[in-house]
């Protein structure tokens, strides 16, 4: 999670029958890390309240969404295009060879693009896909010591709901008004630094099933596959330390 002190606008400008447009954007405060490293990624930048909320230098985000397809009900009930970026100097220090992290003053970018689509067929059942693709850069400042980073990752996850009518009188079913079964597929893939092949270069696959009794409670059974594209280097932060690592998961989520 990436919570920092700031000020936002949003707004919608274009509201019509065939287009909508919608924004959001915000100025908080900068990126405050000592260093990123390629296994951690990018998320060493984070200030976590190191910076006050008057410091002179500042981050910015923002988000433009078109919705071109509202007059296609046929192709779909919901279609989305997003584009984003963010941008903030940040304070570091400087690269030794016992740290050869990146290290100095700098600026992060990062720039992505994502898609939603949703298709309602009526009777309970929904066919969805989402997905986002993103590239950061990180840049040395004003040290030559430092070395700069560039990394990538998308993600794509398509996804089905359902209820099979034999369930009605179930358990699952008889007590709750939309129950809903959702098959799901993701694949995701991460390359934290182009200049390095290790196994944080992580490709992941996830198939779930998911039982929403409720459109706020779901109860989800997951099965995912991680691969790394190199058989030597640290593991990946967030995976095992083998090259191919499997897991079951399963997990509850309640809305509020």
């Amino acid at each position: 999670t990436w919570m920092e002190e700031g000020i936002g606008v949003h707004g919608q400008p274009l509201d019509s029958d065939w287009l909508g447009i919608s924004y959001e954007a915000y100025v908080f405060n900068a990126g405050r890390a000592f260093d990123i490293s390629a296994g951690g990624g990018f998320r060493g930048v984070r200030n976590n309240n190191n910076a006050g909320a008057y410091d002179v230098k500042k981050a910015g985000a923002a988000r433009v969404a078109f919705e071109p397809a509202r007059k296609w009900k046929s192709f779909a009930d919901y279609f989305e295009l997003g584009f984003s970026g963010y941008v903030s100097e940040f304070t570091g220090r400087r690269a030794t060879a016992t740290a050869p992290m990146l290290g100095g003053n700098g600026q992060v970018q990062i720039w992505s693009a994502d898609v939603t689509y949703e298709k309602d067929f009526g009777e309970r059942r929904k066919l969805g896909f989402r997905g986002e693709a993103a590239m950061a850069h990180v840049g040395p400042g004003r040290t030559n010591r430092a070395r700069g980073q560039q990394g990538w990752g998308y993600y794509a996850e398509g996804y089905y709901e359902f209820w099979p009518t034999a369930l009605n009188d179930s358990p699952f079913g008889k007590d709750f008004n939309d129950p809903r079964l959702v098959l799901a597929v993701r694949q995701e893939f991460t390359d934290l630094d182009l200049d390095r092949f290790d196994q944080s270069d992580m490709s992941r696959t996830t198939v779930g099933l998911s039982y929403r009794p409720t459109p706020r409670t779901v109860y989800k059974f997951d099965f995912q596959m991680d691969v790394s594209r190199a058989k030597d280097g640290p593991g990946h932060p967030d995976s095992g330390s083998g090259t191919f690592t499997d897991a079951f998961l399963f997990s509850v989520a309640l809305g509020f």
